[in-house]
């Protein structure tokens, strides 16, 4: 879990890389990147959302990453710019991710990295979750409800 939502940690990093390297030879390129991307289109299409093309998401990834000539992809590129790590894995495993990335507020972003500028991707989900977790707790006991007894249905006391 840590790997799907932190990735840039360098295990994070090594693992998606393996993953994306289908012929195992330490260089992603774009004919493995296409592999992937192509199921992303199917989902885009599942869910009626226009596509990026392929072009587009390799020219993007290209500039952030700066690769070998050829557009190939070696482990030291992720590396040396970790940042840019969760970007390139969600563009071709993550629909999700991919969509929220695109679709991202620049100005909401920046206020993010300032406010939270010593947390990793982990952290962000872990506060993420437990605000979560917390809002539905507190729903629960404003409703009334009693998260402990809500299995005992219709519980009589005179049986």
């Amino acid at each position: 879990m840590i790997s799907e939502e932190d990735k840039t940690s360098r295990t994070s990093i090594e693992y998606w890389f393996k993953v994306v390297d289908l012929n195992g030879d330490g260089i992603i390129t774009p004919l493995e990147m296409k592999y992937f991307y192509d199921e992303q289109l199917t989902r885009f299409e599942y869910i009626d959302h226009i596509p990026i093309p392929f072009s587009d998401i390799l020219c993007q990834l290209s500039d952030m990453l700066k690769p070998d000539p050829g557009y190939k992809f070696y482990l030291k590129h992720f590396l040396n710019n970790k940042q840019y790590a969760s970007a390139f894995f969600n563009s071709l495993l993550n629909l999700t991710k991919l969509i929220a990335y695109e679709e991202r507020d620049l100005f909401l972003v920046r206020s993010e990295q300032e406010k939270f500028f010593d947390y990793s991707d982990w952290d962000k989900f872990a506060l993420n979750e437990y605000q979560r977790l917390s809002a539905d707790d507190s729903e629960e006991e404003d409703a009334g409800n009693d998260p402990v007894f809500d299995d005992l249905g219709d519980f009589d006391n005179n049986s």
